[in-house]
């Protein structure tokens, strides 16, 4: 084990990254975005930020050091990528004790050959440097700033549906309704597992509500660490496990667009809150969802 004298710097980059054209996105996500107000055309291909710490202080051999970083909301309509390096700072360089020496080939002196040059060794001037390493960089997910919704779950974990039937009415975003049906292909690799718990949690423990109109339904509430929510309704006719509807409210855009915007962040989502894969598809019907009292 080594002793760090001089300390030790974390630099984590942080790297948004946007779709630049219409091409990037489906047609899905371009209809999305539209109905949110957002264009992809207005942004770059990514936005980098890099966030620093500094550790002054001696580590001893065996010591060892946490870093905690907190992340807001994230409007990315990409992916987001964590890239840490480690930077030892002031490490002192080997110094070499060996000099030229030898015949000198100065045309400027007739006698060169005859000449040692004996150069004075410099070594014994300390030189540091900076020793950067990079770590492994690290693909995030949208929801991992998400956390069951408090306003709705206020009281007891199981949620209260008249809250949440308020809040629902009086979120000013929406995005098209999508429809949820069971691939033809058996997927195999299935992401959000890691997010099945956070679903759960923000997941209403109600009976599943059955309409006069037949209609079966689920209801998820979330917020984010900075305070915004996002409402998520699955119906489906009684007596059909098939397909079902997603409906989507928020009242925040760019929190909308970060978990439905792309392809790969909106199957994430939506395989955490149903525990299974479907083929996402717009339901042209665009209906309304009714409560019953």
């Amino acid at each position: 084990a080594v002793e760090i004298a001089n300390g030790l710097r974390l630099e984590l980059g942080i790297t948004k990254y946007f779709p630049t054209s219409d091409t990037d996105l489906d047609q899905i996500s371009m209809e999305i975005a539209e109905a949110l107000g957002s264009s992809s055309t207005d942004t770059t291909d990514h936005l980098a930020t890099c966030a620093t710490a500094v550790y002054k202080t001696e580590l001893a051999a065996g010591d060892h050091l946490t870093w905690e970083l907190s992340l807001g909301n994230l409007p990315a309509m990409g992916s987001v990528k964590l890239s840490p390096f480690i930077v030892f700072r002031g490490i002192e360089t080997e110094q070499s004790v060996s000099s030229w020496a030898g015949p000198s080939f100065s045309s400027d002196n007739d006698n060169a050959e005859d000449e040692i040059d004996e150069s004075e060794d410099d070594g014994n001037e300390d030189e540091t440097i900076d020793v950067r390493l990079p770590g492994e960089p690290v693909q995030i997910s949208p929801m991992i700033s998400l956390q069951p919704c408090p306003l709705v779950f206020f009281r007891t974990g199981s949620g209260d549906i008249d809250t949440f039937r308020t809040l629902w009415f009086h979120a000013p975003y929406k995005i098209p309704n999508l429809l949820l049906r069971e691939p033809d292909w058996n997927p195999s690799d299935l992401s959000g597992e890691s997010w099945h718990g956070v679903a759960a949690m923000s997941s209403l423990s109600v009976p599943e509500g059955v309409t006069s109109e037949g209609i079966v339904m689920k209801f998820w509430a979330f917020m984010s660490f900075s305070g915004k929510r996002v409402f998520c309704v699955t119906t489906r006719e009684k007596n059909t496990e098939s397909n079902c509807t997603l409906h989507v409210r928020g009242d925040d855009k760019d929190l909308l667009l970060s978990l439905f915007g792309n392809e790969s962040a909106r199957s994430e989502v939506i395989y955490a809150m149903t525990s299974a894969v479907w083929l996402c598809t717009l339901d042209g019907k665009n209906g309304q969802i009714f409560f019953e009292a």
